[in-house]
């Protein structure tokens, strides 16, 4: 018997199909709060909670990184489509300069570039490919370095990229050296002394 008069069957039994129909993990808590083990030791309820998973937040980082990389090529596509080049003729000798509208193939690209994160978020559930893009996210975080203050990029810029690779390689490395997880539900065990 708990404190407030319910059997542990009657308790595990309610918590079961509650947790069976989908209840909340408050609702769930709610049905044990208060019970604790009665002085003649029939029985008690303990609360488990996960941690966090950070193989979900990494694959979620990912597809969030692929949507920034193909937004970012997108709104370049959309405000430099046009570009001039100078091509020669070689039979005339002669340098001609023709412009190019690369807007259609920077939307591609785009496209080209989601779905590839997109799987490869799929993907991000491996251990090998966290460690694959662990690698490269130092390496980017290291070139985003050298590249602040430098001529390539003002150093505004440098800064957010350096901010974007060193949050993506943090959250990534958290994939690789936490435990794994269970499913961030509660579980009632009851135990008979």
């Amino acid at each position: 018997m708990f404190s407030d008069g319910r059997s542990v069957e009657a308790v595990s039994t309610a918590f079961r199909q509650a947790e069976q129909s989908g209840a909340s993990d408050s609702e769930l808590v709610s049905l044990v709060k208060g019970n604790a083990m009665t002085t003649n030791g029939v029985g008690a309820f303990s609360l488990y909670k996960a941690r966090i998973s950070w193989t979900e937040r990494a694959r979620w980082a990912t597809a969030l990184y692929g949507l920034l990389i193909a937004a970012a090529l997108t709104a370049s596509g959309l405000f430099a489509h046009v570009i001039t080049v100078p091509v020669h003729n070689y039979s005339t000798g002669r340098s001609v300069i023709e412009t190019i509208d690369i807007g259609p193939v920077v939307v591609w690209a785009a496209v080209g570039i989601l779905l590839f994160y997109l799987m490869f978020s799929w993907l991000a559930q491996f251990l090998l490919i966290r460690l694959v893009f662990l690698i490269g996210q130092v390496g980017l975080a290291i070139d985003a370095v050298a590249q602040i203050g430098g001529y390539l990029v003002s150093t505004p810029l440098g800064i957010l990229a350096l901010a974007v690779h060193a949050g993506y390689a943090w959250i990534l490395l958290m994939s690789v050296i936490s435990p794994k997880t269970r499913p961030v539900r509660a579980i009632a065990t009851a135990t008979q002394h």
